[in-house]
């Protein structure tokens, strides 16, 4: 009896004897498995990236970093520019862009950024948190008012708007930019597609740069709320002057609307296979062919950054800078470069329904017609 009491014993030591053992080689194997071997242990750095990037082939610029070369580097002088204790003395400015532009051009996460460029999750945020807060900076200057001295070059140069539009400054819409929200919120930013978003009013001129934006407004906010509450306080229209919307903002005084009721996208016009047939039709017509000049810009804004088109990981506070820092960087690329660049080129059929698909023939409108235009604009006075 006590020998087999002894040996039960005996087995018991042996089995926790092995317990300790694989334990303490587990926390070998972890400890060396995250001590002993480097993470970040690549041999091209991110400094030696970003220099390949921009040393390399044009167009991998612009499909990396989503600018080309020199606007890249006019971006970086800019931001060198503004006025602000830099993030860290060992990070070169060339390389906080490259890893900003590297997420949310592609809507990369942090750690994909950690491993891309060689840097803790820590500087990757930091990084990341300053370059924001500069081109936040930069927006204003970037945000170029249109003039009111002289006529749109593309209402100008046609006949089909000038003299009737001559006092359009441009377009507005709203767009619904994905959102990631505290549990405890999301109910006010759930919009009626079914999706958590802010909904964003932008405002562009007939070059596609956004001349003003307002963000921060729940997705269930309707377009026409959102416009008042911008209105009420910097968006200022002048006397005289006027604003192309679609038929949900309502007419007003510096906003004009298409009719109700009456074919207006470009797509029913050309599917409709005939000429506007009433004074209605044709400036509905007139009035899409402009205003469509928002829904492409919206669709090179998305392509450009895909961070836009879904929802990222960063406070809300931060997501809505996101959305003016991204507008600043789309107004300096097309500053320096027009809009006609590859992502344009790609854009074009993700906004296929916004084409301008004339389905006018060359000879002038009926004189009831222009008239009718004249009148409007004499409304708007």
């Amino acid at each position: 009896m006590e020998l087999e009491l002894e040996d039960e014993i005996q087995q018991q030591e042996e089995e926790t004897i092995a317990i300790v053992a694989v334990a303490l080689l587990l926390t070998t194997l972890t400890r060396f498995g995250t001590q002993g071997i480097p993470y970040n242990d690549l041999p091209l750095s991110g400094e030696d990236y970003t220099i390949a990037i921009l040393q390399g082939n044009p167009r991998r610029t612009l499909d990396v970093f989503r600018v080309t070369t020199p606007t890249f580097m006019f971006i970086c002088r800019e931001l060198l520019s503004v006025q602000m204790e830099p993030v860290s003395k060992l990070l070169q400015i060339e390389e906080q862009l490259a890893i900003f532009l590297y997420i949310v051009g592609h809507n990369n996460s942090n750690r994909q950024a950690q491993d891309r460029f060689q840097h803790s999750g820590q500087t990757i945020s930091k990084v990341f948190r300053h370059v924001l807060e500069l081109l936040v900076q930069l927006a204003p200057k970037f945000f170029i008012q249109p003039s009111h001295e002289t006529i749109p070059h593309q209402i100008q140069t046609n006949p089909k708007f000038s003299p009737f539009f001559d006092k359009c400054l441009g377009a507005l819409d709203g767009v619904h930019i994905p959102a990631s929200v505290p549990a405890h919120k999301t109910a006010p930013y759930r919009n009626r597609k079914g999706f958590l978003s802010q909904n964003v009013l932008g405002v562009c001129d007939f070059g596609m740069r956004f001349t003003y934006m307002r963000v921060g407004w729940e997705g269930t906010a309707h377009d026409a709320r959102v416009l008042r509450d911008a209105r009420s306080k910097d968006f200022k229209i002048r006397q005289g002057f006027f604003y192309l919307a679609d038929a949900g903002y309502g007419l007003s005084r510096n906003i004009l609307v298409p009719y109700r009721g009456t074919r207006y996208h470009l797509r029913e016009q050309a599917l409709a296979g005939q000429r506007p047939e009433t004074k209605e039709e044709l400036y509905n017509l007139r009035h899409s062919s402009l205003r469509n000049v928002i829904e492409r810009c919206f669709g090179v804004f998305k392509r450009r950054f895909k961070i836009m088109t879904q929802a990222s990981e960063y406070q809300l506070e931060q997501q809505y800078d996101l959305v003016l820092a991204c507008a600043c960087l789309h107004n300096i690329n097309v500053g320096k470069n027009g809009y006609y660049d590859i992502i344009f080129d790609e854009s074009l059929a993700m906004a296929e329904q916004y084409r301008a698909t004339d389905t006018e023939d060359p000879p002038p409108p009926p004189s009831q017609s222009i008239l009718y235009m004249q009148t409007l604009q004499e409304r708007l006075r």
